[in-house]
């Protein structure tokens, strides 16, 4: 519970607190009225017990009817309207607080998942390069629902605690001796509960978590690989792995289920067997009377042993999503907290800069020792048309990242027309620049959504002016050449991850898209290795033709497209050369 208390303090605003808080005080007043519900059961007895029917005693609420609306009727049909009146409305009230509750909770829920989800999309690009996917798709399509279960148990553990609290106030002051019976029973028997299944429900909800996560890995990569498994008949291999696993997935489940629940039943016989052996010894003792407050006794523990059960299974339930709960908890303390600037000379475009330099730069991932570069030196006009080669592993795509801000560098400084940008206010500075890049990688990602869906932007508006930059950007990407084949056109969906179309075709969309946002800086990234060396010439062309004041850095291994390049750099052993420099 521990975990689920430390979210509720740190990370949760004040609003979600206040309803909280809120939610306790409903608890409350729940718990009176089933105080007002028992209390109308002992003189509802007492009429059915006795012959005389003129009076009740012990209940101010049907005497005061009597008397003020002059009621001449039977007093048993009196005190038979009051309890069940007071029971409906401690019934009802108790149902308004869990749907209450229940609406907290999805709001809560909510809030936790989009302020993880946006800050794992705030992250620094490194982070995403060490990081790995199968963890944070377990924390979204997991561990944030069992969490948000867990708030749910954690708000019903305390309304079911305050409502526990006033009927064990009545059941005392009714029958103090059988209170203390029950009391005993009830501390003895949950306290043997936790002992046995604490640690069994914390290790169970640990191994839960594992299991989820490998077959979540086992389900994306039999996806990746469908086309091996089938070509090698290896699917009985995958399915057995997969049985293995969700077969204990789901023991597991089952364990800590029954963990939860089954007290429950033991415990009614526990209560009911007492109930009656009490009831026997004061039948025997001549003490009738008494038994009027035992029947009140018992059914107030009626009305007890659900809010006690759900105590109980809130308690196993959070202790069970502990390690969920705990992976959130993580989550929520790595999220990068908002910079805000108050320098109000940071409003800086790059949209027209002149030149680009890299001073003495180094660069090594924070998790390696190992640097990937070390101390060079590199300018950039705009306008240029750089290629870089390199053989693989070399840093090409690392030297291509921290050019365009998504890695800064461990030494250096990176300059845009002498304005450092990789000091004090770097990620302002830094996201100032990504603005101006345009970038397309060698495996390209599409939305399973219409080819033109994938090329604009959803904030795109139409107009003659953006449909004169859709037509080039069409025609110097060669798009225009295969949509007349296509029955749907610019209208047919690409399918998962652009599953209906070819890896030259989904290299072409990206490139218009590229063209399309109309950015002053675009990065090829082996962004034409899919296309036949025709059809890659072409294109890069035209848009060295089209676009004449686009910078380009094309990493590439067909040497013929360095033709097209005003420069050429070569990585190599840490360091970056300029080859038409050095000749």
């Amino acid at each position: 519970m521990i975990p689920i208390f430390r979210i509720f303090i740190r990370y949760l605003p004040f609003q979600y607190k206040r309803l909280l808080i809120f939610s306790f005080l409903v608890s409350i007043f729940c718990g009176i009225t089933e105080i007002a519900a028992l209390s109308s059961i002992i003189p509802f007895l007492e009429v059915l017990q006795s012959s005389e029917t003129t009076s009740i005693s012990g209940n101010l609420i049907q005497n005061f009817l009597l008397e003020t609306f002059n009621i001449n009727t039977n007093k048993i049909m009196i005190a038979a309207l009051v309890f069940a009146v007071s029971s409906i409305f401690s019934s009802t009230l108790r149902v308004i607080s869990f749907w209450f509750n229940y609406r907290i909770n999805s709001k809560i829920g909510s809030f936790l998942s989009n302020e993880i989800y946006n800050g794992f999309l705030s992250k620094d690009y490194e982070y995403h390069v060490n990081q790995n996917t199968n963890r944070f798709l377990t924390i979204i399509s997991n561990h944030l629902d069992t969490t948000v279960k867990g708030f749910n148990h954690f708000l019903q553990f305390f309304t079911s605690l305050v409502i526990s609290i006033f009927i064990v106030c009545f059941i005392i002051i009714a029958t103090p001796k059988l209170s203390f019976i029950i009391f005993l029973v009830f501390c003895i028997y949950y306290a043997f509960i936790v002992l046995i299944f604490k640690r069994k429900l914390f290790l169970n909800s640990k191994r839960i978590n594992e299991i989820n996560q490998y077959r979540l890995q086992l389900t994306r990569n039999s996806i990746g690989g469908i086309r091996d498994i089938i070509i090698n008949e290896t699917n009985a291999f995958y399915s057995k792995i997969f049985q293995k696993n969700d077969k204990i997935f789901r023991e597991k489940q089952v364990v800590n289920s029954l963990i939860s629940f089954f007290p429950k039943n033991v415990l009614e016989a526990l209560t009911i067997t007492t109930l009656s052996i009490f009831a026997v010894n004061l039948y025997n003792s001549g003490n009738l009377k008494s038994l009027t407050l035992i029947g009140g006794a018992a059914y107030a523990i009626q009305r007890l042993l659900p809010s006690v059960q759900a105590i109980y299974a809130s308690w196993s339930g959070l202790r069970g999503q502990q390690s969920s709960i705990m992976e959130i908890e993580k989550e929520l303390e790595n999220i990068p907290k908002q910079k805000k600037f108050k320098n109000k000379n940071l409003k800086k475009s790059f949209k027209k800069f002149k030149k680009i330099k890299l001073v003495k730069v180094s660069y090594s991932y924070s998790k390696e020792n190992r640097k990937i570069f070390s101390d060079f030196n590199v300018e950039i006009n705009r306008g240029d048309c750089i290629g870089i080669i390199g053989k693989t592993g070399s840093g090409k795509s690392t030297f291509v990242d921290i050019l365009m801000g998504l890695l800064k560098p461990s030494e250096g400084n990176f300059y845009i027309d002498e304005e450092q940008i990789n000091n004090e206010f770097s990620d302002y500075y830094l996201s100032s620049w990504r603005k101006c890049i345009s970038h397309v990688p060698q495996e390209i990602f599409l939305r399973n959504e219409t080819i033109i869906s994938n090329i604009q932007d959803h904030d795109y508006k139409l107009s003659p002016y953006f449909n004169k930059k859709l037509e080039k950007a069409l025609r110097v990407s060669k798009v225009n050449e295969f949509i007349p084949l296509l029955s749907n056109g610019l209208e047919t969906y690409v399918g998962e991850r652009g599953a209906r179309l070819s890896g030259g075709q989904k290299q072409r969309i990206a490139i218009a898209k590229a063209l399309l946002k109309d950015k002053v800086f675009l990065v090829l990234d082996e962004g034409t290795s899919s296309l036949d060396k025709i059809t890659e010439r072409e294109i890069i062309k035209n848009i060295k033709e089209e676009y004449p004041s686009l910078t380009i850095i094309m990493i590439t291994h067909n040497l013929a497209n360095l033709d097209y390049c005003d420069r050429i750099f070569e990585v190599s052993k840490g360091k970056i050369k300029d080859l038409r420099k050095s000749t």
